[in-house]
């Protein structure tokens, strides 16, 4: 008897754990813990192995949902040229699921027009640059960096640029 109870307990034990892995907010890891607890086949007398089911159905429900809503955001972002959200909200799922192929191809396509377009625009501000027009060539780096991802190659460009003109 208690050999059992002691079973009992470190099953309770698990699941605690993993209840607070999950208040914490750290999902994955939460996930892993319920697993892990029901794997453990350890005497459930309370019924928590039903509830850890549960627990790991919601989040990774909850995972999924949000996945595709930042999908569908990022999607309608890139159509309406807004670059900078649509390449956010990629990043937002590859932070919930670096592997997610879906993401890794819309990002690359937002990139490759985004990159084109800007590359024109850097250009003219250089020729703009080249002759003179400084006031319109830093109205391209403004555009520009309006409209790349902070961590884009042409924002970084056109900071520099900027920078270097003192108009930053």
């Amino acid at each position: 008897m208690l050999f059992r109870s002691a079973k009992v307990a470190r099953g309770e034990a698990l699941f605690r754990e993993a209840e607070a892995i999950e208040k914490r907010g750290d999902n994955d890891s939460a996930v892993d813990a319920y697993r892990k607890h029901l794997a453990a086949n350890l005497p459930d007398p309370k019924g928590l192995r039903e509830i850890s089911k549960k627990k790991v159905g919601i989040i990774e429900g909850n995972k999924a949902a949000s996945i595709k809503a930042y999908l569908a955001a990022a999607e309608q972002a890139f159509v309406n040229k807004d670059y900078k959200s649509a390449i956010s909200n990629v990043n937002k799922v590859k932070g919930l699921d670096p592997y997610n192929q879906e993401a890794a191809e819309l990002n690359s396509r937002i990139n490759r027009e985004k990159d084109q377009k800007l590359r024109e625009i850097y250009e003219e501000s250089i020729l703009n640059e080249g002759l003179g027009q400084i006031d319109q060539a830093k109205a391209n780096w403004k555009k520009i960096m309006d409209t790349d991802h902070p961590d884009g190659l042409y924002y970084k460009r056109a900071r520099n640029k900027l920078k270097a003109i003192g108009g930053l």
